[in-house]
C-alpha cells in the first residue's frame, strides 16, 4: 500500500504488532520454544529493522494483585527469553494491566527486559519516567517511539509506577523539548493503549485525540486494546489505525476476535511516513498464523468497508451511539453501586430499559461531563 513517492537515501523497516499476553503460554516462552506459537509469521518478526509488540502484562512472581475491577494478568518474566527469540527487540508496556501487579511487577517487568536486551517504553517510575520517548538510530534515521494509554488502574502517578497516560498538556511539552534537541528527530511513532474492547471504530473522541498527535508531528499513531481487528486512515501524511486486534494472547478465541494483523511501515529521510503494509493473521488455539490468499482477500475487503465509516462524520456518530446504547446496563449498573446478583439479574431478566429509566440521571451526567466536577469524584473514589 503506497502513500508517497519520493527520494529515498536512507530507509528502515518497522513492524509493529498488537496486544501479546506469554501466559498462556508461560511454559514455552520461558524455554524460548516460539516456533509452535509464531509459526510462519516468524521470519516476518525476524526480518524487520525494528520489531515491536505490547506486553499485556507484568512480567514479575509477585503474587498480590492490586485491587481493581476485571482480570489481573501476569507472566513469569522467565518470558523474555521467548521475546527475544522471536526477534522482538522493543515492546511498549503502555496498557491498562502492567500495573496489576503493583510497583514491584511492573519494575521487575523492567529489570527482566533490560537484563534480556529488550527495549521497553511506555512505563516507568513517575510520569516523567513512563513518558520517556525511546530513540533508536537506524538506516541514518533518529526514530522515537512513545507509548502512552488511557487513565486506568495502571497508569503511573507522580511518582509511583505505572504506564504513561494520555495527558495532552504533558505531550506538548514534551513536543517542544524534542524539537528544541540538538538531535531531533527524523519520525515518532506512536502506541496508544485505548478504545473500546470489541467495537472495531473510534469513538469521536479517541478519532480527534488521534488526528491531532498527527498535527503535532506522529508519522503514525497505532491505537491497540480493542482486542478485535479495526480501521484505519491516512490523516495529513500519516497513519492512524484504530485496532489491530490481539495478537499472541490468552483468551477463548470466540470470545475476542480471531483476525488481526501486524502493521508494516517504510521510514525514511521524508519528513513523512512512506509506505506501509498490513501483514493479517488469524489467531489459533496454538498460536497464530498468516491468513491464506482467500481469507486475506475477504479480510482486506471487510477492512476498506469498515474504512469508509470513517470518512462519514454522521454515519462514525451513528455507529457509536448505536455502541454506546449496547453498553447501557454494564455503565449504568456499574455508575449505580449495583452488587453483581441486582447487575445479572436485571440484564438476563432484560429489564435493564424499565430500570434505569426511574432514576434521574442529569446529575451523575453533569459530574462526569464536567471537568471540575469529575476531577473532584474521581478525587473522592480514589480515596
Amino acid at each position: 500500500m503506497g502513500v508517497h513517492d519520493v527520494t529515498i537515501s536512507s530507509e528502515c523497516v518497522l513492524l509493529i504488532g498488537g496486544d501479546t499476553y506469554p501466559g498462556h503460554f508461560e511454559e514455552l516462552f520461558a524455554r524460548g520454544d516460539i516456533k509452535p506459537i509464531f509459526g510462519d509469521l516468524l521470519q516476518e518478526l525476524r526480518s524487520a529493522d525494528l520489531t515491536i509488540v505490547n506486553i499485556e502484562c507484568p512480567l514479575t512472581d509477585c503474587d498480590v494483585p492490586i485491587k481493581k475491577n476485571g482480570p489481573c494478568l501476569r507472566a513469569h518474566p522467565n518470558c523474555v527469553k521467548g521475546l527475544s527469540e522471536a526477534g522482538i527487540d522493543a515492546v511498549t508496556l503502555a496498557n491498562n494491566h502492567i500495573g496489576d501487579y503493583g510497583g514491584t511487577g511492573v519494575e521487575q517487568t523492567l529489570d527482566a527486559l533490560k537484563e534480556a536486551g529488550v527495549r521497553s517504553f511506555g512505563a516507568g517510575k513517575g510520569v516523567r519516567e513512563a513518558g520517556q520517548v525511546a530513540v533508536f538510530e537506524l538506516g541514518g534515521l533518529r526514530l522515537g517511539l512513545l507509548g502512552m494509554a488511557e487513565n486506568e488502574f495502571s497508569v503511573a502517578g507522580s511518582e509511583s509506577w505505572g504506564a504513561n497516560p494520555i495527558d495532552l498538556i504533558q505531550h506538548v511539552r514534551l513536543l517542544s523539548e524534542l524539537r528544541a534537541s540538538s538531535q531531533p528527530l527524523d519520525h515518532l511513532v506512536i502506541l496508544l493503549h485505548g478504545g473500546n474492547e470489541l467495537y472495531p471504530y473510534p469513538s469521536p473522541w479517541l478519532q480527534r485525540l488521534c488526528r491531532f498527535l498527527i498535527e503535532q508531528g506522529a508519522t503514525a499513531v497505532i491505537c491497540q486494546h480493542s482486542h478485535v481487528a479495526g480501521t484505519y486512515e491516512l490523516y495529513d501524511g500519516g497513519l492512524i489505525v484504530y485496532g489491530q486486534g490481539d495478537f499472541v494472547f490468552g483468551y477463548d478465541t470466540r470470545s475476542h476476535g480471531r483476525e488481526g494483523f501486524l502493521v508494516k511501515l517504510a521510514l525514511s529521510n521524508h519528513p513523512k511516513l512512506m509506505r506501509f503494509e498490513l501483514v493479517p493473521y488469524l489467531r489459533i488455539d496454538r498460536g497464530v498464523r498468516r491468513m491464506m490468499a482467500g481469507e486475506q482477500s475477504r479480510f482486506e475487503q471487510d477492512i476498506g468497508t469498515r474504512n469508509k465509516v470513517l470518512e462519514s462524520k454522521d454515519l462514525l456518530h451513528e455507529y457509536w451511539r448505536t455502541f454506546a446504547i449496547s453498553q447501557q446496563h454494564r455503565y449504568l449498573s456499574s455508575l449505580m453501586g449495583q452488587s453483581r446478583v441486582v447487575r445479572s439479574l436485571v440484564h438476563r431478566l432484560r429489564l435493564s430499559d424499565q430500570w434505569y429509566r426511574r432514576y434521574d440521571v442529569c446529575g451523575s451526567l453533569n459530574y462526569i461531563r464536567c471537568e471540575s466536577h469529575r476531577e473532584a469524584l474521581v478525587t473522592l473514589l480514589e480515596m
